[in-house]
């Protein structure tokens, strides 16, 4: 079985990760054309209540001039927990996802926080 898959156009990611040592913080930003922002959304929401997860933080967030939403949730083994932060932004056609990863014992790091404020600010890319 062919396990490399075609490129989508669809759908682009692209991901930094501070150091490859384990609990080293992440931040990914995904594009998906394919999706909506409501059923991005619903399907978290879904999720959490799926298996139990309470956010932290569930609400609105004006980000490049339109409303996304804002999740934050602590997830993993007692022993080693993460924080994810995840920032859903519609777009003319699509969604754009920002999510940032890192260790619980880690606080929320002063540069990302800059780079997602950074981001938020950017207008929405022009329709094509």
């Amino acid at each position: 079985m062919d396990s490399t898959g075609a490129p989508d156009p669809q759908r682009t990611f692209d991901t930094w990760k501070q150091s490859s040592a384990p609990g080293s913080q992440t931040l990914t930003l995904i594009k998906d054309l394919s999706s909506t922002y409501a059923d991005a959304v619903a399907r978290v929401k879904k999720n959490f209540a799926d298996n139990n997860i309470h956010a932290a933080v569930d609400e609105d967030k004006t980000c490049q001039g339109v409303t996304g939403h804002v999740f934050e949730f602590t997830t993993g083994p007692d022993s080693s927990k993460f924080v994810v932060d995840r920032t859903i932004v519609p777009l003319g056609t699509g969604v754009e996802t920002l999510t940032y990863v890192r260790s619980e014992k880690q606080p929320f790091d002063n540069e990302v926080k800059t780079s997602i404020a950074a981001w938020c600010s950017e207008a929405q890319p022009a329709a094509k």
